[in-house]
């Protein structure tokens, strides 16, 4: 008899769980005492119900995949709610072997389906396994629930504090301030205030060794470690100013604050302003090409952008010829274009100091009128007026010791808050970058001192290249290339 084995274990903190090698020995001893050849074996780790965040059971289609094969008779699992904890995959799988003419074998009992009796058990068997698992999820709801309204914490421990709990009922007693933690996100938040980029503070972390949030669980040389996202999503964290916040409801925490709240208050502003926005969710690696993703293929029927790769040129020198390669932009979707770096580099950046330098350029930016403009204004103003409010809720709560009355009209005015400051940076305002340069007494020198970062996003929210094909084969120069790149303002006033 061939057999087929699935072991499953879920995430157990209690440690009480049996671990997938325990289920796998004592299904081997079962297999061994009753002659049967284990053809294979599944392990799977993590949820199975239907409260479950898995998007796709690969696991469970392997299984399938083997019982339709016809070269297993039996399928073992320790439990059956080790195979299944919703009546959905268990009638899928019973229905599977019972078509197929395997029958299941879990908690010691071999159950075949082509009996009323086995089929019955069966179903009821996964009956109690879903009902289990839904009034574990209620407990898990009720908990989180009862945890939010008087302030504990729940999931993961936030990086900043360390919690202490009871040596004997493992209750938790307090959350402290891990202080060396806690000055990482003190400084983080310090330095933004400051005028420091999210992407700079970032890379500081990472040149310092600075200990990251949590482990990577997998590391790769662009997403490992410290972010401009990492410190973005830390800052954005509400915990850190002493608040425990669920489905909408803010409670006051059981921890003490790291960051001030007028501090975490401001810092909310500078994350939702779009001036500052394009230049913060970033990795800590500058880019390296000026238009690498910023430049499109004009191909007729393509425009896909084009990204950095090389080229091959033929040199004559001595009397012979050579191969040489250059650094180019070729479209991403194939290998249809290409033009010299170099050239469309100069060629774009000469096309916007040019124009920098104009002295009506900074007038016509700051005084377009649009339907845009006129929003962001409106915006901008109502953000003012409800953060003004709220500063003034927050004086009276405190004067008279209600935090009840911050708390209920935080409820009903941050969702409005933070819908005004999202639509904000989804608008397209003029940057403080560009006006930096173009206000600056020497526009080429200013745009020197911006790192390719910003010079890309100037010439992002400026202007749309595009790189149209070359009119023959081996077209280059930099006069071909000037002629296959158009550039167009995406202000009609700025051109």
């Amino acid at each position: 008899m061939e057999t087929l084995i699935l072991a499953r274990v879920s995430q157990d903190a209690s440690g009480r769980e049996r671990s997938i090698d325990e289920q796998l020995a004592d299904n081997l001893a079962w297999c061994a005492r009753e002659g049967w050849t284990v053809a294979h074996t599944i392990r799977e780790l993590g949820g199975i119900s239907r409260h479950s965040k898995r998007p796709v059971r690969d696991e469970l289609a392997e299984a399938l995949e083997w019982i339709r094969s016809g070269r297993i008779q039996i399928l073992i699992s320790w439990e059956l709610s080790r195979a299944s904890r919703d009546l959905q995959t268990f009638t899928l799988l019973r229905d599977e072997c019972r078509t197929h003419g395997v029958r299941w074998g879990y908690s010691g009992k071999l159950r075949d389906f082509d009996r009323r009796s086995s089929s019955f058990r069966a179903g009821w068997d996964a009956l109690l396994a879903e009902h289990e698992t839904d009034r574990t999820s209620d407990r898990v709801r009720r908990s989180m629930s009862s945890n939010a309204r008087a302030g504990r914490p729940h999931g993961k421990q936030l990086f900043g504090y360390v919690r202490r709990y009871d040596e004997h009922t493992k209750r938790l007693v307090t959350v402290e301030l891990d202080e060396q933690a806690a000055a990482v996100v003190r400084e983080a938040a310090s330095r933004y205030l400051a005028g420091d980029s999210l992407h700079s503070i970032a890379r500081s972390f990472e040149e310092r060794g600075v200990p990251t949030r949590r482990p990577a669980v997998k590391a790769t040389p662009i997403r490992s470690g410290w972010t401009g996202t990492a410190i973005r999503q830390m800052l954005s964290n509400p915990a850190y100013v002493g608040i425990r916040a669920h489905h909408g409801t803010v409670t006051e925490a059981v921890w003490p604050a790291i960051i001030a709240r007028s501090d975490w208050d401001r810092i909310q502003v500078l994350l939702q302003d779009p001036d500052r926005a394009r230049r913060g969710d970033r990795t800590v690696f500058d880019p390296k090409h000026l238009m690498s993703g910023v430049a499109r293929c004009g191909r007729p029927g393509c425009g896909a952008p084009l990204v950095a790769g090389t080229n091959t040129s033929r040199m004559h020198a001595d009397g012979r010829t050579r191969l040489v390669k250059y650094p180019a932009y070729v479209c991403q979707s194939g290998l249809h274009l290409t033009v010299k770096a170099s050239h469309v580099d100069a060629i774009v950046t000469e096309h916007v100091l040019t124009r920098m330098e104009r002295q009506d350029f900074v007038s016509q930016l700051t005084t377009a009128e649009g339907p845009e403009v006129l929003r962001r204004r409106e915006l901008v103003a109502a953000i003012a007026a409800d953060e003004a409010w709220l500063e003034q809720v927050r004086g009276r709560a405190e004067a008279e010791a209600r935090m009840d009355l911050l708390y209920s009209q935080e409820e009903i005015v941050l969702p409005k808050l933070n819908a005004a400051r999202k639509e904000l940076a989804m608008l397209s305002p003029v940057g403080r970058d560009i006006l930096d340069v173009a206000e600056a007494a020497d526009v080429r020198t200013a745009w020197e001192r911006q790192g390719v970062s910003e010079q890309r996003e100037i010439i992002r929210a400026l202007l749309t290249v595009t790189i149209l094909p070359a009119l023959r084969v081996g077209q280059r120069g930099i006069e071909a290339s000037i002629a296959r790149t158009l550039i167009e303002w995406k202000d009609p006033a700025d051109g």
